[in-house]
C-alpha cells in the first residue's frame, strides 16, 4: 500500500494466510493505492503485483473497496 501510485511506502506485508480476503483496522483518512501479490512459500516472491486500486478512507468508513 502506497501513498503515491505505484509506492509501497506505508505498508507492504505478508498476511500469512491463504484467505482472499484482507481487513486492516485504524486506518487513517486518506487515499491509499494497493496491490496483492501471491506468494508460493517463504522464498519465492516471483508472482507479479495485481492491478493496483484506489482505495479512499474518509471518517473510518471505506469508499472502494478493492475488487
Amino acid at each position: 500500500m502506497g501513498s503515491t501510485p505505484g509506492s509501497g511506502n506505508l505498508a507492504n506485508f505478508t498476511t500469512g494466510s491463504t484467505g482472499t480476503t484482507f481487513t486492516a483496522g485504524d486506518v487513517p483518512p486518506g487515499t491509499y493505492y494497493v496491490r496483492v501479490r501471491a506468494i508460493r512459500g517463504p522464498i519465492d516472491n516471483s508472482g507479479g503485483p495485481s492491478n493496483e486500486v484506489v482505495v479512499t478512507v474518509a471518517g473510518g468508513v471505506c469508499s472502494g473497496a478493492p475488487n
